[in-house]
């Protein structure tokens, strides 16, 4: 997991609850409740691979008691595109089939090229 994760805030998660959250170490967790009755801890999530469910506060850390490696992060979104390395280069594309079907059909000025790439970023 990369170290550009996001401290997990209940907020945010509200906003976007398909978000994907993991731990501090990078196990995926399903958030099962997050009006939990405990004023302090009001998230109640699961950890992959873990026996039971943890409690966690609203910015995610987990109740008192547990380690540090379980408070929650948003995972980075991994964006995946297929550029073509050409003179000006400006085009991305979301499979390389795409990007090759682009060459094909481009104009003998537009062909200008190197070849076709991944790109790959995190996004927060």
């Amino acid at each position: 997991m990369g170290n550009n994760m996001k401290q997990f805030n209940l907020q945010e998660y509200l906003a976007n609850p398909s978000r994907q959250v993991v731990t501090r170490d990078g196990r995926k967790v399903r958030i099962i409740c997050t009006d939990f009755d405990n004023p302090d801890y009001p998230v109640i999530g699961e950890i992959k691979g873990h026996k039971w469910p943890v409690s966690f506060a609203i910015n995610g850390e987990a109740i008192k008691g547990r380690q540090m490696h379980c408070d929650l992060f948003f995972a980075p979104t991994i964006v995946k595109r297929w550029g073509i390395v050409y003179r000006k280069a400006e085009r991305l594309y979301d499979t390389r089939e795409q990007a090759e079907k682009w060459m094909e059909e481009a104009d003998e000025g537009e062909k200008k090229f190197c070849s076709v790439c991944k790109v790959e970023w995190e996004e927060e």
